[in-house]
């Protein structure tokens, strides 16, 4: 090394060495000054703190009203109290992030004063309140708060380097709270690293809208409460003199919190909206529906600034989903993919934007979205009509493979895949059939028959087909080359069953017609080869007018359907009534395979919807179902009705067994 560079390094090391002891040096200077202060008036000279009490400096922000969040806001002071040094509050904006920071903030306030309870609060020696908010917050300009809040002006003063080294001593020293409002907009990097690097027992208080540090304690903030929105609404009308508001009922107040997911910010928007502008609360409901006004550039146009072009893709195509999504509808729907999709979903997620289950199978999480964010995201993809109908389009097909490979008549493997995609699924068909795609959407509902003949969703399904198309499709599918007067009788028997049971409901709140299709596929599902019979399936549809309406309607049935299926109802109807009392061997003897079959399919639907069926009933049907149907099933070779019984009654008795 050169002699001159030697001497030069050895110099600015001595001078870094000279300015940290002149750190410590003006630190007991002002200490001293402080206690040598004499009374008098003036700001530095306010009257003194009573003795015993605490001064504790800090430069927080006035404390404005606070409702709810009671929950989240014992989660952020335990958090404080625990070992963790850093501690975020994250949520997308306008979820009252800066507001929970700031009533936590005043809480451990008064509890270092010893002026409010102290239990479960942290006590700190100081509390410095920072934010990002509308400025360029470096670290320079944070340290200088640090040091100014905590009565250390000299500090303020030195080289960004000594003053790091000086407040990091000073937040070692005693236990200070440092509160960094708005985290995510901070670009200086030297800010994060001084954050992670905070010396114990001093805690930071993190406000953003990003999950930005691996190493922070996250409490994350989704909207209030039904009950805390209601009193937030309320509280907002009696600010404003909004008495209808005040004193409104809670139905009339419940869409303005359905339509802000609880978000405060939007939900003081609305309100003040009603007041200075004059417009309804339909309107405003309106206006947050479709992503108008501007609270939604205040909550999302700085997000969606910073969201890379694939995140963006993924976040305008998940209002296509009525629920929540799988990760690979979503990667179907937007055509990101791979890792790609698991970068811009991290990102969505970690700006709040996105919300996911915490599931370690990829394939079990979760994805949905706040009804804000929705709003946005379908405002964005209306600017795009072409882009989202081929998102759309590759979402029906997506679940066309989907089904297929999941679904079916008597597969129940699929079951767990299927059940948290149906209103997904329903509103895809819904969308095939407005767009001209009906042979999709009922390729879609064929593939999911077996669940929904269990679970219902009936009135979804009907809201959507009626039930004449839907049923001939159906048995369509299941082999049947239907002749037009095959399928001209399916048709009159929908029609029969749709008129008879018209205005009925059963226990589970289904239309009765559901039970009647139910009865009608399970036995189309069941006849094989040259047993396939039309009108086998008409007597299915129509199996319980006679019990259900009334004897003159099989009148009614043989004049639309022909004699040969009012025979079969008749002796189905014959057969259900007195099936308890009968030999097996008397049945098979006595009765027609097309009423056998009719009643077994009977019985299998009412097992399979068993759970609306009060328990006590449950051990005289599971009885009845073991000692006659099973062995009637499979005396007529229907192995697949046996199978299902058997599962059902199997799983029936361990629910008994558990509940005994």
């Amino acid at each position: 090394m050169e002699p001159l560079t030697l001497t030069g390094a050895i110099i600015g090391i001595l001078a870094a060495i000279a300015g940290i002891i002149a750190a410590i040096v003006q630190v007991r200077e002002y200490r001293e000054k402080r206690r040598e202060k004499p009374e008098g008036p003036g700001k530095e000279d306010q009257p003194l703190t009573p003795p015993g009490v605490p001064q504790i400096p800090h430069n927080l922000p006035p404390r404005s009203e606070f409702i709810g969040r009671e929950s989240e806001k014992a989660r952020v002071h335990e958090a404080l109290r625990s070992r963790s040094y850093l501690v975020s509050i994250d949520g997308i904006g306008g979820i009252g992030k800066t507001s929970l920071a700031l009533e936590v903030a005043h809480e451990c306030l008064r509890a270092s004063k010893r002026e409010g309870p102290a239990d479960g609060i942290a006590a700190f020696n100081g509390i410095i309140w920072t934010t990002a908010k509308d400025r360029d917050l470096t670290l320079n300009a944070l340290l200088d708060t640090i040091a100014r809040t905590l009565e250390y002006p000299g500090i303020a003063q030195q080289p960004l380097e000594e003053k790091r080294l000086a407040v990091r001593k000073l937040l070692q020293a005693k236990p200070y709270l440092l509160i960094v409002d708005n985290f995510e907009t901070i670009t200086d990097d030297s800010v994060r690293d001084f954050l992670i690097e905070l010396p114990e027992p001093s805690k930071t208080l993190l406000t953003t809208r990003e999950q930005k540090l691996r190493q922070v304690r996250a409490i994350s903030l989704k909207g209030l409460t039904e009950s805390e929105a209601l009193a937030l609404i309320r509280n907002e009308g009696k600010r404003l003199g909004l008495a209808s508001l005040e004193h409104a009922e809670g139905w009339v107040l419940l869409h303005l919190y359905q339509a802000t997911g609880g978000t405060p910010l939007a939900i003081k928007w609305a309100v003040g909206q009603i007041k200075q502008k004059g417009q309804s609360l339909d309107t405003v409901l309106a206006s947050l529906h479709e992503a108008r006004g501007s609270i939604f550039d205040s909550i999302f146009t700085r997000s969606w600034a910073l969201l890379s072009a694939s995140a963006r893709q993924v976040l305008i195509v998940t209002p296509i989903f009525a629920t929540s999504a799988s990760r690979e509808g979503i990667e179907a729907t937007s055509d990101v993919h791979h890792f790609v999709l698991d970068e811009a979903l991290g990102q969505l997620v970690e700006m709040s934007l996105v919300d996911a289950t915490d599931e370690l199978d990829l394939t079990r999480r979760r994805y949905s979205i706040h009804p804000l964010t929705r709003a946005f995201a379908t405002s964005k993809v209306r600017q795009e009509p072409e882009g989202y109908r081929a998102a759309q389009q590759r979402l029906a097909g997506f679940y066309q493979s989907f089904t297929k490979e999941h679904g079916g008549f008597w597969y129940r493997n699929g079951l767990a895949r299927l059940e948290p995609e149906l209103p997904n699924i329903l509103a895809t068909v819904q969308w095939c059939r407005r767009e001209h795609l009906s042979r999709m959407g009922l390729d879609i509902l064929h593939n999911v028959l077996g669940f929904i003949l269990i679970h219902g969703y009936w009135a979804d399904v009907l809201g959507i087909y009626p039930p004449t198309e839907f049923v001939v499709h159906q048995v369509g599918e299941m082999g049947y080359s239907l002749s037009s007067s095959e399928r001209s009788i399916l048709e009159r028997a929908c029609e029969v069953a749709v008129s008879l049971y018209e205005n009925r409901t059963r226990r589970s709140g289904d239309p009765y017609v559901s039970h009647a299709i139910a009865v009608g596929l399970i036995t189309a599902a069941v006849l094989k080869g040259e047993q396939k019979d039309a009108r086998i399936v008409a007597a299915a549809l129509t199996h319980d007018v006679n019990y259900v309406v009334g004897p003159d309607t099989l009148a009614q049935v043989g004049r639309v359907l022909g004699s040969e299926v009012q025979t079969l109802v008749k002796e189905a109807s014959k057969l259900g009534e007195s099936i308890e009392e009968q030999e097996l061997g008397h049945i098979l003897r006595s009765f027609s395979m097309g009423a056998i079959l009719i009643r077994l399919a009977d019985r299998l639907h009412n097992m399979q919807t068993m759970r609306f069926t009060p328990r006590h009933k449950w051990q005289r049907l599971v009885e009845e179902t073991e000692n006659l149907y099973i062995p009637l099933a499979r005396q007529a070779d229907h192995p697949d009705i046996v199978k299902e019984l058997e599962r059902i009654t199997r799983e029936a008795r361990q629910c008994l067994l558990t509940a005994a």
